[in-house]
């Protein structure tokens, strides 16, 4: 991908993005809060896929993985504010949950590409490690 194309793609992200939340102008109360949070989220996810594509690298990867964990927390909180007293707490800790669980993986695979990487490497230069 060249810079021109990277630059196209950047400039169509934001384009997508002020139209989705146009549209989410015209709805009203926490329907309008999810409908512009899910259009951040996906700006966040289409500009990390973009940054991954163009360059990439562990780093890119894993902020892709950490950019839709936390865009999918973000509308399930936003969600959640639609409901009220118990079923408002018990969504609010669902969605945690799920976060946390995700984080977790996310972070136990980035070990494990680590580790292969370490294990890669030691057998290839013996000594160095």
């Amino acid at each position: 991908m060249s810079k021109a194309q990277y630059k196209t793609a950047r400039e169509d992200i934001s384009d997508q993005y002020k139209t989705d939340r146009t549209a989410c102008k015209a709805m009203v109360g926490n329907a309008k809060h999810v409908c512009s949070e899910e259009a951040k989220a996906r700006k966040r996810i289409a500009e990390a896929e973009l940054k991954a594509n163009y360059s990439p690298s562990d780093k890119h990867w894993h902020d892709l993985s950490t950019a839709r964990i936390e865009a999918a927390h973000a509308v399930a909180r936003e969600t959640c504010e639609s409901l009220s007293g118990n079923a408002r707490d018990v969504c609010r800790n669902e969605a945690k949950g799920a976060y946390l669980a995700a984080k977790a993986d996310v972070k136990l695979a980035q070990q494990t590409v680590n580790a292969a990487a370490r294990y890669d490497a030691k057998q290839v230069h013996p000594d160095a490690v």
